[in-house]
């Protein structure tokens, strides 16, 4: 595979940002251009999982650090430093907080 993971990564925040907005409108197109993104951010993500299952590439070259993802690489539950090895799903270690590359969803 030829992808530049940390543009496709990018894009797929982009995306998700076009995603939220069209939710947040009343009207069924908007409704209906939102699923069929929802369509494609699932194709990306299959698509990054699908690398990363291969042993082709690692998590980190998929899916970047989520350390980077968190305001000042803290967690924002309790404030502590996230570690650098932290991966998508694992958890903070003080509090519990699961982290996410797609921390949009979170508030």
């Amino acid at each position: 595979m030829n992808i530049d993971w940390a543009l496709l990564r990018e894009q797929k925040e982009d995306l998700l940002s076009v995603i939220h907005l069209l939710q947040s409108e009343s009207d069924e197109s908007a409704q209906k251009q939102a699923d069929s993104l929802i369509g494609i951010l699932h194709l990306i993500d299959s698509i990054q999982d699908e690398a990363v299952d291969s042993g082709e590439f690692t998590e980190k070259e998929v899916f970047g650090n989520v350390k980077d993802e968190y305001e000042n690489g803290v967690c924002p539950d309790c404030q502590e430093e996230i570690p650098d090895g932290a991966i998508e799903g694992s958890d903070c270690e003080n509090c519990g907080h699961v982290f996410s590359y797609s921390k949009q969803e979170e508030a």
